[in-house]
């Protein structure tokens, strides 16, 4: 995790291959297949939380803003090979990855910071992966046609 100024390229390439050129190649292998099928869906996740500075290094926003854009690129090309692409994006949800930003606190301090975090979201708390998960079960039914 490093801001603006102090993160290097390799911080910058790690990321971006993660989040963008891994998610583009592997949609692409996918489309390929639904198209030979006569069509699918796919959902991509591209949380919004990426944007609160406590939470991320400046090239994580920037990549999870390339996320919607894929998302947006694959949907409007693959329509009309009746393939579906749609992005949920969640607040903060509680996982190891979130978790992880804390490491360098005690478990107190760590605690007290997520409860700060907390105060600041509509609902006062967290959200859950089974969260989304409905979001997804519905994006991927015929019931989002």
């Amino acid at each position: 995790m490093a801001s603006v100024l102090d993160s290097d390229e390799r911080i910058w390439d790690t990321v971006m291959n993660l989040n963008m050129k891994g998610l583009y190649f592997l949609s692409q292998a996918a489309a390929r297949i639904m198209k030979n099928q006569g069509g699918g869906r796919s959902s991509n996740v591209a949380p919004l939380t990426a944007s609160n500075r406590n939470l991320s290094s400046a090239s994580i926003p920037i990549s999870k803003a390339g996320v919607r854009m894929i998302t947006k690129a694959f949907a409007m090309e693959l329509a009309s090979h009746n393939i579906q692409v749609n992005t949920i994006a969640p607040g903060p949800i509680s996982t190891k990855m979130m978790d992880s930003h804390f490491f360098h606190l005690t478990p107190e301090e760590a605690r007290k910071a997520k409860a700060e975090m907390e105060k600041l979201l509509p609902m006062n708390r967290l959200g859950h992966p089974d969260d989304i998960a409905g979001a997804a079960v519905y994006l991927a039914s015929a019931a989002s046609n």
